[in-house]
């Protein structure tokens, strides 16, 4: 046997296995799913199987964006699966403001904390 035709029983002996480890626990979902589940055999089981639907990954703040909401300065925490919320929403219109000023804040200035991202609000209304 040359060494490409044991490499080639060895892949196909590779996947028949995995197409059979396949079919065996498809055969097994449906044996389980007939039936009632099997509840678990002591404590520590039912712990984890509580523990793994029960945990949950918040979002984690990232930084204090500077932007435009609905034509005025607003200050939004954005958080680091790309959802923002509205922290403020100033008095002071966005068409008050220079025109480079108004740029700036239309793209969004990002701020890695509040009292930064107060001072920069500050800075623009007076």
């Amino acid at each position: 046997m040359t060494k490409r035709q044991k490499m080639l029983w060895f892949y196909s002996a590779c996947v028949l296995t995995f197409a059979l480890s396949m079919a065996a626990g498809f055969f097994y979902q449906i044996g389980n799913s007939e039936g009632e589940a099997s509840a678990p055999t002591n404590t520590t089981q039912e712990a984890k199987a509580v523990e793994a639907t029960i945990i949950t990954k918040e979002a984690e703040l990232w930084y204090y964006e500077v932007n435009e909401e609905d034509g005025f300065i607003a200050l939004y925490e954005v958080y680091d699966d790309a959802t923002k919320r509205l922290v403020e929403k100033t008095d002071t219109p966005t068409a008050s403001l220079r025109e480079g000023d108004r740029k700036l804040i239309r793209e969004g200035i990002a701020l890695p904390t509040l009292e930064e991202a107060q001072t920069r609000i500050e800075d623009f209304v007076s």
